[in-house]
C-alpha cells in the first residue's frame, strides 16, 4: 500500500465535492477524486474548477461519472473509497 501523498481518495457518490474540498483543506498533500452520476457530474465540474482551479489544473482534484450500480474502475492499491450518505432510494 501506498502512503498518503500517492494514494487516492475516491468519495463515491460524492456530490458537489464538499466533503473532498475539507478534506483537502485539512489534508493538503492528500488527492481525491469525486464519483457521481453523469447529471451530477456535469453539474459538479464547473464548481469544482471554480473552488480549487489549482487542484483541478494540478491533478490533485478529478471529477468523474461512474454509475456504481457498475463494476469500480478503480481497484488497485492506489484507491481509498469513501461512502457517505450514499445509501438511498
Amino acid at each position: 500500500m501506498g502512503t498518503a501523498g500517492n494514494i487516492r481518495h475516491v468519495d463515491c457518490g460524492g456530490g458537489m465535492g464538499g466533503l473532498v474540498s475539507a478534506i483537502l483543506d485539512a489534508h493538503p498533500s492528500f488527492r481525491a477524486l469525486v464519483q457521481d452520476t453523469e447529471n451530477v457530474v456535469l453539474a459538479t465540474s464547473p464548481i469544482t474548477e471554480a473552488r480549487r482551479p489549482r487542484g483541478v489544473e494540478s491533478g490533485i482534484i478529478r471529477v468523474e461519472a461512474h454509475d456504481f450500480f457498475h463494476p469500480q474502475p478503480r481497484v488497485r492499491n492506489e484507491y481509498s473509497f469513501i461512502l457517505r450518505h450514499v445509501m438511498h432510494d
